[in-house]
């Protein structure tokens, strides 16, 4: 089952040209007769070997390309086995460096010879190539020379090789002889001499060794560095805070003496019950990668890998988080973790889906690589699937990183994958900027094209708001998305990625709004006429309320003369837009001799009043200026003479309405309508 939405499956190069860019492609897919892997899957690759064992086989194929680049096999087995009473697991483990093969056995309960040492103390066999180019066994490691081991170390149940150490887990070592389990783990330390024998070390503990720990069960070295996972551990990195079976990871390195202290604990910065962080581990210089079988975003067995990296003061810090771009459940995305120098690869070996999301094939799996960008994080570069992809086939169950090259195996045991870094082609997307279009319109056609001419793929992040089926785009509701343009790439061309934005908006709407006719200051009050398209109600404004005001059912009181802008308003809603129309209404005097501008001479306020009106001269008048005050009768209520620039007159002796004020000089007679509330 898929999550959508928590990332996308593409990768954007938003059709910016880089040159060459590089990926992985399948080289090869060997499959052989033994069966290569066991229950850990563990695959060993380096230098252009791979080799594995199944713990039921008692054997072990190593691969090896010849001249042609071909791929051929040769199966070891231990020199002369005795007869174990159990599956002594040979090949349980395996690790290779430099041409020599080591390679674990956990169930073998025997030293030197056909001395029985005890049940399941386990052992590790070395193999080297002769002068002839035959791998034989030169050696058998085991974890006391002499004497009688302790039961069910089970040493070798994993392997680390690099330059003159190997490392090998005893993760159930501390089983005491009384049946009581320990299983705190142990991890044993081989250096080989200058005569090329190899020697045991040292024996690694966890410094805050607990019952169960599992210490020793993934094991992981690059230079001086050896990383130990401990997956079923407790605790987190100061040893507190108990979450059951979280898991750690102890880091140690190696002093100038040449031996390895610990250095420290790390844990994840999201610790769950039974997420087993450790299971996997690969450290590769200043970078540790860690896969968990956590639940991420509470999505159950999605799984997810840590990266770690040692900052300026030696101390490792966690960088990142991975989880998969099409993260599902029950995937066990970190199931198995790989790095190297510049990719991080993490199998899924339970994911069901193809590249891009498509062709449901239960346990198929697949691989996830993870790249560098130019700022140093890991980002998702590319999801892998077997050529030969098919339902239970479990890719994933084991990778592993040599340089240009990466391995896998499948869950069937019997078949590796080899894919190989190469050089791609840039390809740019044309991806012409798109109108706005309208909610309700018909669906319109993308047009894009590549410099490849490989098929374009569309897509939109709201499919609510703007649908894409194919190349065809239906505008649903209004809103911004963005649409994709994605070409996903082949064995020639690098994927890219060109995105533009498309508005959907809303639909328009009309306002009629009749003219309005001048008018003189004692007309009646009046109704504008207008509507809107869509009929819904509208909002009514008048920017110079001093001279008309105007409520919300269109009413229009008449104050003063002078103008005014009425504005009537439709507001809009989620699907259509806003809409507005003016029309300017004049209010002139009534004159009986000469027109005395109104507004350059008096101002007459507040109107409408309580009580309190005061007349202002503006601007020096030589004659007398009478003021009469008549109701709509024609009847005089109050009257006098302005003598002052401003004068005050009292209406408080009169019941609010409408009245008209007037005011006569010797040469002019102007009338404005007054409100008395």
């Amino acid at each position: 089952m898929k999550l959508a939405g928590l990332a996308s499956l593409f990768v954007s190069l938003l059709g910016i040209s880089l040159g060459y860019a590089q990926t992985w492609t399948e080289s090869a897919h060997v499959t052989i007769a033994s069966r290569i892997g066991h229950s850990q899957y563990n695959l060993a690759f380096s230098q252009g070997i791979a080799i594995g064992g199944h713990f039921m086989d008692e054997n072990v194929t190593i691969l090896e390309k010849n001249i042609l680049g071909e791929w051929g096999s040769t199966v070891i087995q231990e020199v002369n086995p005795p007869s174990h009473w159990g599956p002594p697991n040979f090949g349980y483990s395996s690790a290779i460096y430099n041409g020599i093969a080591v390679i674990g056995s956990p169930g073998n309960d025997y030293g030197q010879g056909t001395s029985w040492f005890g049940a399941d103390t386990g052992a590790l066999f070395v193999f080297e190539k002769d002068q002839n180019g035959n791998w034989v066994q030169k050696q058998k490691l085991i974890s006391a020379n002499a004497g009688y081991r302790t039961d069910y170390e089970f040493l070798g149940v994993s392997v680390a090789i690099y330059d003159q150490t190997i490392a090998a887990g005893a993760n159930w070592s501390e089983y005491l002889p009384n049946g009581d389990q320990y299983n705190d783990g142990s991890v044993y330390v081989f250096e080989r001499d200058g005569s090329g024998i190899w020697q045991k070390k040292q024996i690694l503990k966890a410094p805050d060794k607990t019952d169960g720990d599992f210490f020793g069960y993934s094991i992981s070295i690059h230079d001086r560095t050896m990383v130990i996972g401990a997956h079923k551990n407790d605790t987190n990195s100061v040893g507190a805070d108990i979450v059951s079976n979280s898991g750690s990871v102890y880091i140690f390195e190696k002093d100038n003496s040449g031996n390895w202290i610990f250095k420290q604990k790390i844990t994840a910065s999201v610790r769950t019950k039974d997420a087993t962080f450790g299971e996997s581990v690969s450290v590769y210089e200043t970078s540790i990668v860690v896969g968990t079988h956590e639940d991420p975003f509470g999505v159950t067995g999605g799984g997810a890998a840590y990266v770690f990296t040692k900052d300026n003061n030696g101390i490792w810090q966690e960088a990142q988080r991975l989880v998969a771009s099409d993260l599902g459940y029950w995937e066990y995305f970190g199931g198995k973790v790989a790095i190297g120098s510049d990719v991080i690869v993490i199998g899924a070996h339970s994911e069901n889906h193809d590249e891009i999301g498509q062709n449901n094939l239960n346990s198929a799996g697949a691989l996830y690589l993870f790249t560098r960008d130019e700022t140093g994080s890991w980002m998702e570069h590319k999801k892998i699937c077997a050529s030969d992809r098919s339902a239970n086939r479990g890719l994933g169950v084991g990778v592993a990183v040599d340089g240009n090259s990466i391995a896998a195996m499948d869950i069937t045991n019997r078949n590796l994958y080899f894919f190989e870094k190469i050089d791609l082609l840039d390809q740019t997307i044309t991806f012409e900027e798109l109108d706005e279009v309208i909610y309700n319109s018909s669906a319109f056609k993308l047009s894009a094209s590549t410099t490849s001419s490989l098929a374009i793929v569309f897509s939109t992040s709201n499919p609510s708001i703007a649908a894409v089926n194919g190349n065809m785009v239906t505008p649903i509701t209004p809103g911004v998305v963005t649409i994709g343009a994605h070409q996903p790439g082949n064995q020639i061309y690098e994927p890219a990625t060109a995105r533009r934005t498309l508005v959907v908006g809303k639909s328009s709407q009309q306002i009629i709004f009749d003219e309005i006719p001048e008018k003189l200051v004692t007309d009646d009050d009046f109704v504008v006429i207008a509507s809107s398209s869509t009929g819904m109600p509208l909002t009514f404004h008048s920017n110079i309320p001093s001279v008309a005001t105007i409520d919300q059912t269109g009413k229009v009181q008449i104050l003063t003369a002078g103008e005014t802008v009425l504005t009537v308003s439709q507001l809009g809603d989620q699907f259509t837009k806003e809409a507005s129309a003016s029309r300017t209404l004049r209010v002139s005097t009534i004159l009986n001799v000469e027109d005395l501008s109104f507004n350059e001479y008096f101002r007459v306020f507040p109107n409408p009043t309580e009580g309190e009106l005061f007349i202002e001269m503006q601007e020096p008048i030589h004659d007398s200026v009478y003021f009469s005050i008549y109701n709509q009768m024609g009847q005089i209520v109050g009257k006098g003479e302005c003598y002052y620039n401003i004068n005050h007159i009292d209406l408080n002796h009169i019941s609010p309405g409408v009245f008209f004020l007037q005011l006569l000089t010797k040469e002019s007679e102007t009338r404005i309508k007054l409100i008395i509330r």
